[in-house]
């Protein structure tokens, strides 16, 4: 379970897939969300749906 980082798809877009830190209020980068994008990104790139990776802190 993640708690700073998500994955999020658009249905308008299915072969992009958006990994969201949320991290407030500046998105900072520990080894915890580090570890976190570590296993988003592993989680999309194991899917053959996904052609592209936006990363995003919003």
């Amino acid at each position: 379970m993640s708690e700073f980082v998500s994955v999020h798809g658009d249905p308008e877009e299915p072969r992009i897939a958006t990994l969201l830190i949320s991290r407030p209020p500046t998105n900072a980068m520990t080894r915890q969300v580090y570890r976190e994008i570590a296993a988003a990104a592993a989680e999309v790139s194991a899917r053959d749906d996904v052609a592209a990776v936006v990363l995003y802190g919003g």
